[in-house]
């Protein structure tokens, strides 16, 4: 089955949200002092970033900040059309066509004359060595951090010197986009988690690393002898700055040109500033309430864990705590996600309803509920979890917030070391939920799922091998009819995203986060 076709429809309203969106951006004079103003760049663009990557190797990395640094050192066989933004057909980048041999391979020819960044030859022993290295089939290796984005993969065979077959167990729906998230990195690099690829990166990309800074930046200049031509931006920068009111000084002041997630009052004085404009798009990062059903007594019943959604008002947080910079979602699928479900409704407020389950559940009092959020990293989730304790309190339970730092955060999840539940917001790579339902819903004590539900785990493994489109949207369907009755979240909203640019930038984020410079220009 055809991934484009599938998504087609359902992202239609994305795109139109998308240009809509862009055609109202912020608009004023350009001041002649600015970084951004012409000609006082100097073919330089500066990008503002909370964190630091995580490594510089592709396949050890689960973190949207860290792949969009690494998509401008290294190349994937395909990407989404458009610049990124059309998920509903692919272009290829590494390779230059591609043929399904049946429900479970597909054959790629591959580009020649690529070079990675140590002048080894790109072909397709690059690529069998990429997915040997991601699967953990090199020897006195384990699979890749970056492995959960692949669970059908299964192995890469080389067909000739730039050709490469890759196998799934099963059919897989969604398998071309997933493999826009698959950075090839060359044969016999050292990919372990302390490699050598983990701090200095050998890719195809459009950019080369020459400095990088702990804490402070790193620096990338283009690649003259890019196969898709030298990238219109002479040199990136990336500066670290964990403060939102620090990023938000440096875009006003011109040091930086690119600021994501701005919050309500930052986007005002963006507005108003007349060195940067403010583009909005809507997010395929989803917000949520993670629920530890697994080992909390309380959270085991699904009268209770509907009680917390019916005491949680989420239309009042997007539209007083976001500023309406976000969408209600009845589960954690958008209306712009792939198989939508419309017949299922978000929980309504009701704290009333909510007091009544909570006694029907056998908790007439309540009960301790410690959250967990990260201090930084998700747009305004501490002021979010605030609001959520308040409510969750007004109905007995005794909510307590626990504010960690995000590497203390992305640590404990990782090590399942978590309280009764936690504030996360999960960016899909794409917009399509069966990845995130693999992932975050599909039971087992690994992942970042703490729900097990038989009936769900097999329609999330029915969707995955769906035979076709019909199926594979009513599949998804079900699914969140399912996870409606029985909830593994306290479901809130999917983020609209508002990003600071300098005027003088021509570049136009994505829903996904990604931050892809090689088509933008001053």
């Amino acid at each position: 089955m055809r991934t484009d076709r599938r998504l087609a429809a359902s992202l239609a309203g994305l795109a139109a949200a998308a240009v809509l969106a862009a055609c109202s951006s912020g608009s004023g004079s350009q001041p002649s002092g600015s970084a951004s103003a012409a000609g006082s760049h100097n073919g330089t663009l500066t990008i503002a970033e909370s964190t630091d990557p995580v490594s510089f190797n592709p396949l050890q990395q689960r973190v949207t900040s860290t792949f969009s640094v690494l998509r401008n050192l290294y190349d994937p066989l395909v990407d989404f059309a458009n610049g990124g933004s059309d998920f509903t057909s692919f272009t290829p980048v590494l390779a230059t066509s591609w043929k399904q041999l049946s429900p479970t391979a597909y054959r790629f020819t591959l580009r020649r004359g690529v070079r990675f960044d140590d002048g080894q030859p790109f072909d397709s022993a690059s690529v069998v060595y990429t997915v040997q290295a991601l699967l953990g089939q090199l020897p006195h290796s384990q699979p890749s951090l970056a492995a959960f984005l692949f669970p059908s993969l299964t192995r890469a065979a080389a067909s000739g010197p730039y050709a490469v077959t890759l196998y799934t167990k099963t059919p897989t729906p969604d398998f071309l986009a997933a493999l826009t998230q698959l950075l090839i990195v060359p044969s016999g690099s050292s990919t372990g988690p302390s490699g050598a690829l983990a701090s200095h990166p050998d890719g195809t990309g459009a950019y080369r690393l020459t400095s990088y800074t702990p804490d402070q930046s790193l620096v990338m200049t283009a690649n003259a002898g890019y196969f898709l031509g030298p990238p219109k931006i002479r040199k990136l920068v990336w500066e670290t700055i964990a403060s939102p009111s620090a990023q938000l000084a440096a875009l006003l002041s011109g040091s930086v040109n690119v600021a994501f997630g701005l919050d309500p009052s930052q986007v005002a004085t963006v507005r108003a500033s007349g060195t940067a404009r403010v583009v909005t798009v809507p997010s395929t990062r989803v917000a949520a309430l993670w629920l530890n059903t697994l080992s909390v007594a309380p959270l085991e019943k699904r009268l209770v864990r509907q009680a917390l959604n019916y005491a949680v008002d989420k239309q009042a947080l997007v539209s007083s705590t976001l500023g309406g910079l976000g969408q209600v979602t009845a589960t954690i699928v958008p209306s712009y996600f792939t198989g939508y479900n419309p017949a299922v409704a978000p929980y309504p407020y009701d704290p009333a309803k909510a007091k009544a389950l909570l006694s029907q559940a056998g908790y007439p009092h309540g009960f301790p509920l410690t959250i967990m959020v990260p201090s930084s990293h998700y747009i305004l989730g501490p002021q979010v979890v605030q609001v959520i304790a308040s409510e969750l309190q007004q109905v007995g339970i005794a909510a307590k917030i626990d504010e960690v730092s995000f590497s203390s955060f992305a640590t404990l999840t990782a090590k399942r070391q978590i309280p009764a539940a936690f504030y996360g917001a999960w960016g899909s790579s794409y917009p399509d939920p069966l990845q995130m339902f693999q992932t975050i819903v599909l039971g087992g004590t690994t992942g970042f799922s703490w729900y097990n539900n038989p009936a769900v785990n097999a329609l999330i493994n029915q969707a995955s091998v769906a035979a076709s489109s019909q199926a594979y949207t009513a599949d998804l369907a079900k699914i969140q009819d399912e996870i409606s009755t029985d909830p593994p979240f306290v479901y809130l909203f999917a983020y609209a995203d508002a990003w600071g640019i300098s005027k003088g930038l021509n570049w136009t984020p994505l829903s996904t986060e990604v931050e892809d410079f090689y088509g933008a220009s001053w």
